[in-house]
């Protein structure tokens, strides 16, 4: 259902607050960003409603402190972002996804891969204290340990009261980056996905034709991308060392290649990185890959999910929180659920994004420069093509509501 007049008026208020806090803390990004949203929210709102014309005035306020933000943005255009995080930073980020991953386990009852995170959690935290210098950081890594290692004894059936001491976690192998990402091959997962047709419908069994057929179309740039089934929400995303895909970096454009500085994740690039500040077309930069078909796709589904409430692009990305939303993955992997080839497929993806020279990304990339799901969305797509060496086409079908 498309918002009325008052939920737009509301949006916009809620964006313009934003837009000023931003503003005030100097995050010029931010606030250009929220100041445009606030006033399209309320210019829509009063296209709706002319009895709300008097909020035009607020509009252009919000508009006239855009431009002039802009103006900023144009005169450190070029200039590389000035924060990342530092490597002892990445690594707390990362244990406590892993911790968070772990009890999310343990709340579906998946004792055995609860218990191995735990199991990760411990080790890093161990090794983490020898190092780190700040007492509060310390004292936070020994009660994720005690913690982790106590829920861990009770999942083992083990008396904890025995304790004495934090003992020295377990070494354990490191976690294989591909041994997880197919729970079937690809004739099982068509076999299985024929049964959930059949138990749901008796007129959606798949003909043995059409079996052949998602067979041989899973097989695309010479990868494997099996049609996508329940199983798939299963995915792992916690590792104790980042992941990097093991299909290797996408392959560069011509243009990408000469200006290559290096690989970075949106750690390298910012100290906060999140996944979705909110679903807009305005933030959507497109650069020197030659996908302008794919762009306009992920624009006009963005503007789509926002006036109509309908989750096309946020609902097919993951890990997601608990509240269905996506989230950034100190463990560097993410999935992507895109329909090509008549069914929809998952796609892994690490998060390593071409950086320039210049210091500004070689890909797609949103305009606030702390939000990558314009790039991994983009990531996720040019996979499936081949790399970002890519001559342009119709992409249509790759962004539609997929449930």
């Amino acid at each position: 259902m498309t918002m009325n007049s008052q939920q737009l008026i509301q949006e916009g208020l809620s964006f313009a607050s934003k837009a000023i806090q931003h503003d005030h803390k100097g995050e010029i990004e931010l606030a250009h960003f929220f100041y445009i949203e606030a006033s399209e929210a309320i210019l829509k709102a009063i296209h709706i409603d002319n009895s709300l014309n008097d909020a035009k005035g607020k509009a252009l306020q919000y508009i006239e402190r855009a431009e002039i933000l802009q103006n900023m943005l144009d005169s450190s255009k070029g200039l590389k972002r000035a924060t990342s995080q530092t490597d002892s930073q990445k690594e707390i980020e990362q244990i406590e996804f892993l911790l968070t991953e772990a009890v999310s386990e343990d709340e579906k009852g998946n004792k055995s891969q609860a218990s191995s995170l735990y199991a990760d959690v411990i080790e890093l935290c161990l090794q983490k204290t020898k190092t780190v210098t700040d007492q509060s950081v310390k004292e936070k890594l020994n009660r994720w340990a005690t913690g982790a290692l106590d829920r861990a004894e009770e999942l083992k059936g083990i008396d904890i009261t025995k304790k004495q001491s934090l003992p020295t976690a377990p070494t354990l192998p490191q976690n294989s980056a591909s041994s997880d990402t197919n729970l079937y091959n690809t004739s099982q997962r068509i076999t299985n996905l024929n049964i959930n047709s059949t138990s749901a419908s008796k007129n959606k069994k798949l003909t043995n034709a059409e079996i052949e057929t998602l067979k041989h179309t899973s097989y695309v740039n010479g990868k494997i991308y099996p049609p996508w089934l329940d199983v798939d929400l299963k995915e792992k995303f916690a590792y104790k060392i980042p992941f990097s895909d093991p299909d290797g970096k996408l392959a560069l454009a011509p243009k990408q290649k000469n200006r290559l500085s290096e690989w970075v994740r949106p750690q390298d690039l910012c100290e906060n990185p999140k996944m979705i500040y909110a679903v807009s077309s305005f933030s959507i930069k497109q650069t020197i890959v030659s996908d302008c078909s794919f762009v306009a796709s992920l624009a006009i589904s963005a503007a789509y999910e926002r006036q109509f409430q309908k989750k096309i692009i946020t609902s097919i990305i993951y890990p997601q929180k608990k509240d269905g939303s996506p989230m950034i993955n100190p463990c560097g992997k993410y999935m992507v659920k895109l329909t090509f080839n008549g069914v929809p497929r998952k796609v892994i993806i690490d998060d390593y994004l071409p950086l320039g020279q210049d210091g500004q990304l070689l890909c797609s990339f949103s305009q606030n420069a702390d939000e990558f799901w314009v790039s991994l969305m983009e990531k996720a797509y040019m996979k499936v093509m081949g790399g970002y060496d890519f001559p342009g086409s119709n992409s249509a079908g790759y962004l539609k509501e997929l449930h």
